[in-house]
This record gives C-alpha cells, structure tokens and sequence, in this order.
C-alpha cells in the first residue's frame, strides 16, 4: 500500500478570489457578522472624551515687516512653548481639579498651514473642564508672547462648550471597525476555501 499525492481538484473549485467568495459567501458573512458585531459593541463601550479648540493668531508688527513664513516661524516656538509641562503646569495652578500632568498629555496644538494661526486643542474627560482649560491656555500664551519684538498675539477664536466636540467620533471609528471586519470576512472565505480544495494523500493499495 502506497501514498500519493492527488494533485487533482475538486470538480468546479477552479477561480480566484470571487469565485471563492460564491462558494464561501456564507462563511465569509458569519465571520462578518460577529466580528462586526463585536466590533460595534466594543465601539459604543469605548469611553469618549471632549476635544475643546482656542485659537491664538499671530500678526508681525508694523515696524518689523517680517515677512508671513517669519511670523510661522514664530508661532511654531510658542505652538512649543504651550505644550510644554510648564505651561501645563501652568494652566493646572488655575484648575485645582486638575494636575499638570494631566493637562501635559491633553493639550495639543495645530498650526494652520501658510497662516500665524496656532490651534490649542485640549481633550478631557468634562467637556467644561476641557473649554476652560483651552481658554486658559491660549490666554496664558497671549501674555506671554505680548512683549515679543516680532510680532502680536491675540486670542482670536475663545473655546466654547458648543463648539467642543467628542473624541474621538464614533462614526468613524465604527465604520473603520466593519470595513475591517468586513476584509477579515473575505480573508476568512477565500482561506477557507483555498483548504477545501488543497490537494489531498491518496492511498493506492498493493496489486491495485
């Protein structure tokens, strides 16, 4: 008695990708279907957090004439200087509720491309905590760059609770997490099908 290995496919279980999925598709769902559920479940339980945005402008003064790329320039060493830990430290003195390093990690900031515009974005568990913490910060950041030679600052965009967003958005993340589950689905179908039709030992006995 003898093996072999039968190189022959299953009738009908030649093509690609899609006719793997024709022949799987109910496979594929179900893997969608829970990882996808699971997925959304695991989405809606993620706790969210409030993003609140201030936004502090920076103009040359009249007597400099520097030029828009100085006054970036500028605003990106403050951008530096506000979310520094004594900045944090800072803002945290006017927030007993609050410690510094945890506003450290919360504070963020976003120049706008080809403008002396510095976002100051801070996320928070409380969205009051959070505008009032952004508020804080920008205004801490106008006194100190208010004796800069170079240029002027101004809180031109206050943080306000209506404005304040949830973070991060549960659309987004819910669609990222079924498009995911959705290529696992397919990967699962194709994989299953691919070990259905692998070749197979076949035993020949003796005098056969």
């Amino acid at each position: 008695m003898t093996e072999t290995l039968d190189q022959r496919t299953v009738p009908g279980r030649e093509g690609g990708v899609g006719a793997a999925l024709r022949r799987r598709w109910r496979f594929a769902l179900a893997v969608f279907l829970v990882i996808g559920t699971l997925a959304a479940v695991t989405t809606f339980l993620t706790p969210q957090k409030w993003a609140a945005h201030a936004v502090v402008s920076f103009t040359p003064r009249v007597e400099t004439g520097i030029s828009p790329d100085s006054v970036a320039l500028v605003a990106h060493r403050y951008a530096v200087v506000v979310s520094s830990d004594a900045s944090a430290d800072s803002v945290a003195r006017q927030m007993p509720a609050l410690g510094g390093g945890e506003l450290a990690d919360a504070i963020g900031t976003e120049l706008e491309p080809g403008t002396g515009n510095l976002r100051i974005s801070v996320v928070l568990d409380d969205r009051e905590q959070a505008v009032t913490a952004a508020n804080v910060a920008a205004r801490q950041l106008v006194g100190t760059a208010g004796e800069d030679p170079l240029v002027n600052s101004s809180l031109s965009a206050a943080a306000t609770e209506r404005a304040a967003e949830r973070t991060p958005p549960r659309s987004v993340l819910l669609a990222a997490t079924l498009a995911a589950a959705a290529l696992l689905g397919v990967v699962a179908g194709v994989l299953a099908d691919r070990l259905g039709n692998r070749p197979r030992w076949r035993t020949d006995r003796a005098g056969d």
